[in-house]
């Protein structure tokens, strides 16, 4: 853009050429050919002059040649034809079939076949107007600008020396190695630097990501930074909109204002928010101002809603997460779930639960100090609970049956437990039915490890190792405190629903920098956690 500047800011300098008569009628022009002759046109009288035709300003140090002109000394006009060619200083080179010159009007139009060439940059077009009082250039009828590795089309282009602006309008193109700019129109301010489109506006990178704008964008050439109105950034991977979008490419750092939209396309996630950072170089997003996820599965949808959530997609590392923080709620129809904190691993489909994670899966709820889940191709394959593990399973007439140990592992088939892997200080309470759902009795049962078959929410089948104690009560010999294994806290009203995970939530400050931060331990742990054990 500097070049193509550079271009119009000589392309002034033959423009002074005008200047001779209008502006000191003294000067002299001096005129040669092969042929001169005198003729006149009603009352006006013109020289003609034939072959090898050069007008000369020697305080401009310019030369017009020509092959024949018309020259009106009484009118300050004169016409050339041919092959024309000015030179100005002996580094400006214009060419073109005619010149008319006219110092009353203080304009100089070249037609056909117009170039103008200054070293690498090149001017093509048919009609090319010079006023030289208020020195702007301007061509119309479509011309073409080479500036090196830079080519820039449109149907008009004005250059407004005054107002220390160039302006292009109608179908301007400008393509260079990097991306291809394609928008209605153009302006350019040669002091800041700043490029401005309006209306339609589409950028297409050599990595064939495109940006599309309906309301323009501005460019600032000293800070390589981009606003976009209204823009959507589309990649092979994503896709990104927003209200405002703010690109700084020294830093290669992308920040999206008002309704934020994000799409994953190769992990069919969706994220909406108010603002987003994208560091590019890190592959890092942060998104805030009631962010939340979606996830679609083959036969279900994935919720997740927190007060930060950070994506982390990069490549060289294989690293594909989502980090969610604070406040975190998730929602699936079969899976509803609270936490602190939250990784999501969208390459094997792992999610890990922090400080103080709750899940409900249909009439159980789920609880440890560290939550790990697997989800399959469209529900829930495993669950791995680390530490302080328990799970109530409210069966159907409300009763609690409850699991409780050091460690478990439970396996899912469609939307229930199927079976349950409890390691290290095994406990086990539940309520024996009758096939009307009467109580037949309770069981309670203590040992090193044991393994619990499910058939809906009732036991069916448990397997006890390593030194087992059971005792069965019967109805009669149940107490309240007997129903209830230490630490059991039904907390149902915690329970989210899909309109908790997706409500608004008090916006979140920016970083006054705008560099992604995330809580360091947190992260850290999410980002190198192991793969889980099958």
């Amino acid at each position: 853009m500097r070049k193509i500047i550079a271009l119009f800011a000589c392309v002034l300098v033959m423009m002074s050429m005008g200047q001779v008569q209008a502006q000191n009628k003294k000067e002299k022009v001096n005129y040669d050919a092969k042929d001169l002759v005198n003729g006149r046109r009603g009352s006006v009288r013109y020289q003609k002059l034939i072959g090898d035709v050069v007008f000369s300003f020697k305080k401009r140090n310019a030369q017009i040649y020509a092959d024949s002109a018309y020259y009106y000394r009484r009118k300050g006009e004169m016409e050339c034809y041919g092959k024309v060619r000015i030179v100005e200083n002996d580094s400006i080179n214009i060419t073109s079939r005619k010149l008319v010159y006219r110092t009353t009007e203080r304009m100089a139009k070249l037609r056909e076949d117009v170039v103008y060439s200054d070293g690498n940059m090149t001017l093509y077009t048919d009609f090319l107007d010079y006023n030289t009082t208020s020195k702007s250039a301007h061509y119309f009828n479509s011309g073409k600008i080479i500036d090196g590795e830079n080519t820039l089309t449109s149907t008009q282009g004005t250059y407004y020396p005054n107002q220390k602006k160039m302006v292009f309008s109608g179908e301007v193109k400008l393509v260079n190695p990097e991306y291809t700019l394609e928008t209605d129109s153009l302006i350019y301010n040669t002091v800041t630097k700043e490029a401005t489109t309006f209306g339609y506006t589409k950028s297409t990178r050599s990595d064939g990501s495109t940006l599309d704008t309906p309301h323009g964008m501005i460019y600032d050439a000293s800070s390589q930074e981009s606003q976009v109105y209204s823009g959507v950034i589309e990649t092979d991977a994503y896709r990104v909109k927003g209200d405002d979008m703010v690109y700084n490419k020294a830093e290669n750092l992308y920040k999206v204002i008002g309704n934020v939209y994000m799409l994953s396309k190769k992990d069919s996630v969706e994220i909406t928010g108010q603002e987003a950072y994208y560091d590019k170089s890190r592959g890092y997003t942060k998104i805030w101002g009631s962010p939340v996820m979606k996830k679609i599965m083959e036969v279900d949808t994935f919720y997740l809603s927190a007060d930060t959530l950070i994506a982390v997609d990069n490549k060289q590392e294989n690293e594909n997460k989502m980090l969610a923080f604070h406040d975190v709620k998730i929602w699936k129809s079969d899976l509803q779930g609270i936490a602190d904190s939250m990784a999501y691993n969208m390459n094997d489909s792992l999610i890990y639960l922090y400080d103080d994670p709750l899940l409900w899966a249909q009439r159980n709820q789920i609880e440890a100090d560290s939550i790990s889940l697997k989800l399959g191709k469209g529900s829930l394959d495993k669950m791995f609970l680390q530490r302080n593990a328990f799970i109530i399973m409210e069966d159907t007439v409300g009763n609690f049956n409850q699991i409780k140990g050091r460690e478990m592992v439970a396996h899912f088939k469609g939307k229930s437990i199927e079976e349950v892997d409890v390691n290290g200080n095994s406990e086990s309470l539940y309520f024996a039915l009758k096939q009307d759902n009467s109580l037949q009795g309770l069981n309670r049962i203590l040992c090193s490890n044991m393994k619990i078959f499910f058939e809906g929410t009732q036991p069916s089948e448990v397997r006890f190792y390593v030194k087992p104690e059971a005792t069965f009560y019967p109805p009669h010999e149940i107490t309240d405190e007997l129903k209830v294994l230490k630490g059991l806290n039904w907390r149902k009203s915690d329970r989210p629903t899909l309109e908790d995970v997706l409500a608004p939530r008090g916006v979140q400050p920016a970083d006054s920098t705008g560099v992604i931060s995330t809580p360091a331990p947190i992260l850290k742990e999410a980002i190198d956690a192991p793969a889980l054990n099958e």
